[in-house]
């Protein structure tokens, strides 16, 4: 009958929602932290900011030996045209990123406002991370993210070294009384 049907779980069955939740979302840096990080990061040793608002040909903005931090400050945003851009360490952007060309891209990518991903023509493969308030992306080529404590790692060597935030690590301590 029906009502043996719905009295049928299966073994370990507890019902209601669980004490401690499989899945969980985690608040990610605020707006206010993440304009903190990048002016950190902006007063270490960096190239010159690149104010273009596009982006041609081949570029490389560091390497894994040299990562570096580049800064791209062009107030209504950047569009990287056809051609490579290749890099490794921190690359902030101001405003928006349009990606017609294709990225390659090993470390921290953060773009403070809103990250208009709006056309992807090419191909953008950045391992590390991404960190935005905002993100509007639309795909017509092909595009990955990839977490990479690696990548992040080398992008913490960017400027000097020490350039991310981490979190404590307490290897001793004393009680005082």
């Amino acid at each position: 009958s029906n009502q043996q049907k719905n009295n049928v779980q299966g073994q370990g069955f507890i019902p209601g929602n669980p004490a401690t939740p499989s899945v969980s979302a985690v608040n990610g840096p605020t707006s206010a932290q993440i304009n903190q990080l990048i002016n950190d990061i902006l007063a270490r040793p960096r190239p010159p900011a690149i104010s273009d608002s596009h982006i041609n040909g081949n570029r490389e903005f560091g390497t894994e030996a040299t990562p570096q931090i580049t800064y791209l400050n062009n107030a209504s945003g950047v569009t990287f045209g056809n051609g490579n851009v290749t890099g490794y360490g921190i690359l902030i952007v101001e405003n928006s990123l349009t990606l017609n060309g294709n990225l390659d891209f090993k470390g921290l990518v953060i773009v403070r406002g809103t990250t208009h991903v709006t056309e992807v023509t090419g191909s953008a493969m950045v391992w590390g991370s991404i960190w935005t308030t905002d993100f509007n992306l639309t795909v017509g080529g092909h595009a990955d993210v990839q977490y990479s404590s690696q990548a992040l790692a080398v992008a913490n060597q960017a400027g000097g070294g020490g350039v991310l935030p981490a979190p404590v690590k307490i290897y001793s301590w004393r009680d005082v009384y």
